[in-house]
């Protein structure tokens, strides 16, 4: 399918579509889910973000390949240019329908006066259609999704310490996709709910495929303070010991230290790990075997070599 002439507008404008009629004609008041896979095509030199679905009640004969000026319920992103050749980008949306709907018709309905578009690498021969946007089209879904309102929600934001984790996110379901960026400082960019530990304050953007293949972004953004480091006594409240190699152990951080002891009880108030070295940390195991994910308390008693004490005491909690 191409969606037209793009970037001169000294050529004359072009456009197919892809036009098919429904089953059915859609239910008055009722809401539906829309999604299409797009790849654009290997001999093309220019991408567009206009590329869209229109529910038509009649089905649209085109003179001269001109576009079809109307305005799709389902449009993608401005600016969000669908330049992949090698893989597959979404395009979704939902709308509610008049009860009008006969027809379905995907491409691009803007004149090349308005159409957006974006120079891309050949991979191929492009004699023939270097003006012209191709894209193959695949997946093509219509569901009725009435009282469904599900909007990805990254949870508020907040602040840790440097080296302290905090959990993002709201929710977790299997069938849903869940991507974060950046994946740098998080225990897993495609879980629903990863810790979050990042080395400076961080904006993650989270974008949701649910359900209904319908895909919503939102964003958090986790403060780093960086005066935490100046606590002569300091534990992380989170940890994911789970052998990645990334916040896999818990110990006390401080200086000038002279003797300390640090103890970890589990909820029922059981010892499972203790030390009376600062260079030593708790790898998460209790009794050689992996503790439970949960919430564990700690009691770090410090002496420092000026003769002062500290003692600190709270929560931490175990990942994985």
């Amino acid at each position: 399918m191409h969606f037209g002439v793009v970037g001169d507008t000294s050529v004359p404008v072009y456009r197919e579509y892809v036009q098919t009629p429904l089953i059915s004609a859609l239910v008055t008041g009722h809401k539906y889910c829309f999604s299409a896979m797009v790849s654009l095509s290997d001999s093309t030199l220019r991408a567009t973000d206009d590329l869209g679905a229109y529910f038509s009640s009649i089905l649209y004969t085109q003179l001269y390949g001109e576009n079809i000026p109307v305005t799709p319920q389902v449009q993608n992103p401005q600016g969000r240019f669908l330049v992949d050749k090698y893989g597959w980008m979404l395009i979704s949306g939902s709308f509610y329908a008049t009860g009008t709907e006969n027809y379905l018709i995907i491409g691009n309905f803007l004149d090349e006066y308005h159409t957006d578009w974006l120079a891309v690498s050949p991979c191929g021969s492009h004699e023939v259609w270097y003006m012209i946007g191709s894209y193959y089209i695949d997946m093509v879904s219509l569901y009725d999704c009435t009282g469904f309102d599900y909007t990805a929600n990254a949870g508020e934001d907040g602040t840790v310490c440097r080296g302290e984790g905090v959990v993002i996110g709201t929710d977790e379901a299997s069938n849903r996709k869940y991507s974060w960026s950046p994946a740098a400082g998080l225990s897993d960019s495609t879980a629903g709910r990863p810790v979050a530990m990042p080395q400076q304050t961080t904006t993650y953007v989270l974008t949701v495929i649910d359900e209904f293949i319908q895909q919503t972004t939102d964003t958090v953004t986790v403060y780093v303070d960086e005066g935490c480091g100046t606590f002569p006594v300091y534990v992380a409240n989170i940890f994911t010991p789970n052998g990645d190699g990334n916040n896999d152990v818990l110990y006390v951080h401080s200086q000038n230290v002279k003797e300390i002891s640090f103890r970890i009880y589990n909820r029922w108030g059981n010892l499972v790990f203790e030390t009376e070295s600062l260079n030593t940390s708790w790898d998460g195991q209790c009794s050689s075997n992996d503790c439970p994910a949960g919430v564990y308390f700690y009691v770090a008693e410090v002496t420092f070599e000026s003769g002062e004490s500290v003692v600190r005491k709270g929560n931490v909690t175990v990942v994985r």
